[in-house]
């Protein structure tokens, strides 16, 4: 009869997902940013934070085995601390962050997990957890690069476009300078108060790009330039994403032209926790990167 598994055991198997001081989200918040780009900053943080702990199986085993996460309890006996002065409860929420006590309930539930897992109870959940986080992972990525590069295009809107119509670029599958005179149009129309920002989401900021298309926008009008690792990995979310949600995760042709040509059309993705570790990183190096990024070409 096999050892029961550890809490060690546990990490190795599943996707573990706690915040820590050294994590590639902390490395973000210590980046220095100002005006709007730290709100976003900030926004971005909590967004996908958020994403990479619901979908961890020990935040998910801990809300099934206690009822509460760390950070909701923590987050309560901060606030108590707050309202009542009360530094014994700051102690001992500071206590049980410094010294990741909250991972005890997780050890607690290990032995009746393990029992689930072998007799294959839990898998059906464990599988959409994990898919949970690249199809969520991606929807954020798309979501805050779109947000970026509307927060560098409005620096210089109109230069910027300019710079990117000399680059041959379009953002999605329009010219910029067609994007200009949209833009220019509606500002001329009488009784027209749209602001710069308005006039930017009404007809540029939902153009529907790709990550590759992102990339080459930042390139262009900033010294950006993730390797070609980070890209392969952010791609690999991109086609993951489209066959769990357009296919149910069975791979076709596609994806086996773009991710793995060892795979076999006709099989079900699965996703191990080190891939799941390794999107993660690529993911949070990528923003990383984007929100450090200061020389602007235009």
């Amino acid at each position: 009869m096999l050892d029961n598994w550890t809490f060690e055991d546990f990490k190795e198997k599943f996707f573990f997902y706690t915040k820590t001081d050294s994590d590639v989200f902390s490395q973000i918040e210590m980046i220095s940013v100002s005006g709007e780009r730290e709100q976003l900053v900030s926004e971005f943080l909590m967004e996908a934070r958020t994403i990479f702990e619901v979908s961890s199986l020990p935040f998910f085993v801990a809300f099934f085995g206690a009822g509460v996460s760390h950070s909701k309890l923590l987050e309560s006996l901060l606030l108590k601390a707050k309202e009542d002065g009360c530094a014994k409860s700051h102690e001992v929420a500071m206590f049980l962050l410094e010294k990741h006590l909250y991972t005890t309930v997780v050890s607690a539930v290990v032995p009746t997990f393990e029992n689930l897992h072998k007799a294959e109870i839990l898998a059906d959940q464990i599988e959409k957890l994990n898919n949970s986080i690249v199809m969520n992972a991606y929807g954020c990525l798309e979501k805050y690069s779109k947000f970026i590069l509307k927060s560098i295009l409005l620096e210089d809107l109109y230069s910027g476009l300019n710079y990117l119509e000399s680059s041959s670029l379009k953002i999605g599958k329009t010219p910029p300078i067609k994007l200009k005179n949209r833009i220019d149009a509606d500002s001329s129309e009488l009784g027209n108060e749209l602001s710069e920002a308005e006039l930017y989401d009404e007809h540029i900021l939902n153009k529907g790009y790709s990550v590759e298309q992102y990339t080459e926008l930042f390139s262009a009008l900033y010294d950006f330039s993730p390797s070609s690792l980070l890209l392969s990995e952010l791609k690999k979310i991109e086609s993951l994403r489209h066959i769990l949600i357009h296919r149910n995760g069975v791979i076709d042709q596609k994806y086996v032209n773009e991710v793995d040509q060892s795979l076999s059309v006709g099989q079900k993705v699965t996703l191990s926790p080190t891939e799941l570790k390794r999107f993660m990183e690529a993911f949070g190096d990528y923003f990383k990167q984007l929100f450090s990024i200061t020389n602007k070409k235009f």
